[in-house]
């Protein structure tokens, strides 16, 4: 698979490099009925250091795991916990939502849902759909 650079330069922005921040990936695998494995983390300092190790991630989807990243860069120090804290101004590229469509959900159709998202101004917007 191609690494998705120009999707990561629109959310990441320059805010890894200006402000000495990290991004975080992890990697759940919980499938079927088998045990849960250990969770792999990945810290990055850049988009190029995410894809250098695009293909290591992508491994370890293609064994089933679940890939997940933080949108908001952290601190580069964990100061010794799992995760490594917050900055004291969170800095974001895009917000992240998930909207329910539905006959019994907060919107009824796509539409409706679209039209929400196009209220949020002054940010980038990525939309995907099941």
């Amino acid at each position: 698979m191609k690494f998705p650079k120009r999707f990561f330069e629109r959310i990441l922005k320059s805010a890894l490099d200006d402000n000495d921040l990290d991004v975080e990936f992890i990697c759940l695998y919980q499938w079927g009925d088998n045990e849960s494995l250990r969770p792999e983390h990945f810290w990055f300092q850049s988009i190029e250091e995410i894809e250098k190790a695009s293909l290591e991630i992508e491994d370890l989807n293609n064994q089933g795991y679940d890939i997940h990243f933080t949108v908001v860069p952290r601190l580069r120090k964990s100061q010794g916990l799992k995760q490594h804290p917050l900055p004291k101004k969170p800095i974001t590229g895009c917000i992240w939502g998930d909207l329910d469509v539905g006959e019994d959900k907060p919107f009824k159709t796509i539409q409706d849902a679209l039209k929400q998202i196009e209220t949020l101004a002054g940010c980038g917007k990525i939309v995907c759909s099941e």
